[in-house]
């Protein structure tokens, strides 16, 4: 019996010293996609002030939004411990749409300059 009670006690300070990490990371993690978030609006209302190009402004746009997504997928969805072929499963339709969307907004982009030119 009293052996019982020890490892239900080592249980529990494990569980609580473990609970302690994952919360502190679940909070250092939303600090960083708040500060993110952030520097994205922050870009979107001042890039025109501080003259950026708006190919950078995209650009930047893209990379932040990838790098929140693997945050969110990686930590809150908790896809970063498990096994490489379910993160595959998930994640590879997910970027191959991406690639696919920027392939054609990039396509369609092209084509709405060309036709304005022509019109104009």
């Amino acid at each position: 019996m009293e052996h019982q009670d020890e490892s239900l006690r080592y249980y529990h300070q494990k569980t609580e010293v473990e609970g302690k990490q994952t919360r502190k990371l679940i909070w250092r993690i939303f600090w960083i996609l708040l500060a993110v978030t952030v520097l994205e609006i922050t870009l979107g209302l001042f890039y025109k002030e501080w003259r950026l190009s708006w190919f950078f402004v995209k650009n930047t746009f893209l990379l932040l939004t990838v790098a929140k997504a693997y945050l969110i997928v990686s930590y809150y969805m908790h896809l970063k411990y498990e096994k490489s072929f379910l993160i595959k499963i998930i994640i590879i339709p997910y970027v191959i749409l991406g690639l696919y969307l920027i392939a054609l907004i990039l396509n369609e982009g092209n084509y709405s300059v060309i036709m304005h030119q022509w019109l104009w």
